[in-house]
């Protein structure tokens, strides 16, 4: 129950995070990519002052502080990188680009957290990976800075996921979260200030949105980290490119060809796969 459970709030947490990447788009902002990410963060981290002081001076590990910057760090690299690429590249590189992720967290998780890398899980994988290229149907122009840049990015977030994978064992969801916004949003500070852009009040109000959509998304995934192995939740993360393709399509209109329909078609099955996996470990924990 809990591997379907865990698929069941990633699907949630792909559908949030593809919002996300809309609202983005429709801010089409002018301001730099580190003073978009820090305002975004700063939006978020105002949800979890009441938390931060407790967490971080009264009663934290040495250990688990060490962890939270670590991963602050990470995903702080991986945020500025990630709005960089959206500047600079069409919205469908920077998603492809992007789910290199899933292959890189699963790999990660294998040799880091010593879990199971099965032969279904790797099927899933590399099914859902075909579909996704297929979707975004990418010439062999050679890789630009905005491509590098996202690459770069995808690594940073597989070792922030893999440190939440780790803190979600020992601590709470919200406690994950604030440590989270907290230190991304010290991380991204020194890089707002050095390109500084007063943003307008539509830019405050879309990033302000971004934040609540991207923080609830963040709080489904790790809620999938704690129920469930992470080889049997990222295959899911694969939809996420089919609900950011729709979007286009509905409030964008972006053109839909055969290749999303093929492309889609392996991404769904893969997820599907990977839920009649799921079924079969939960009867085998029986």
């Amino acid at each position: 129950m809990k591997n379907l459970q865990a698929i069941f709030w990633m699907v949630i947490t792909t559908i949030l995070l593809a919002i996300v990447t809309g609202m983005v788009r429709q801010l089409g902002s002018d301001l730099p990519a580190p003073v978009a990410a820090f305002v975004r963060y700063v939006a978020s981290t105002v949800f979890f002052l009441p938390l931060i002081f407790k967490m971080f001076v009264t009663h934290a590990e040495s250990q688990k502080v060490k962890i939270y910057f670590a991963r602050g760090i990470c995903h702080g690299l991986g945020v500025i990188g990630w709005f960089f690429a959206m500047a600079t590249i069409p919205v469908s590189e920077v998603t492809v680009i992007g789910y290199m992720t899933p292959v890189f967290v699963t790999i990660a998780a294998f040799f880091f957290l010593g879990e199971q890398l099965s032969k279904k899980s790797v099927l899933a994988l590399a099914v859902g990976f075909t579909g996704m290229f297929i979707i975004v149907n990418p010439s062999g122009t050679g890789i630009q800075t905005g491509q590098l840049t996202m690459v770069i990015a995808t690594v940073f977030f597989a070792g922030s996921y893999i440190l939440a994978k780790q803190l979600s064992f020992s601590n709470s969801i919200i406690e994950v979260l604030t440590g989270l916004n907290a230190i991304v949003t010290l991380v991204l500070a020194p890089f707002a200030i050095f390109f500084w852009q007063t943003p307008t009040i539509d830019e405050i109000i879309w990033l302000s949105l971004v934040a609540f959509f991207a923080t609830c998304g963040h709080y489904t995934m790790t809620l999938a980290f704690k129920l469930a192995p992470i080889s049997i939740t990222q295959p899911a993360n694969y939809l996420q490119l089919v609900w950011a393709t729709l979007i286009g399509f509905i409030f964008f209109g972006e053109l839909i060809d055969i290749w999303f329909v093929f492309g889609s078609t392996l991404i769904i099955l893969s997820t599907a796969y990977i839920l009649i996996f799921a079924k079969q470990l939960q009867k085998t924990d029986k």
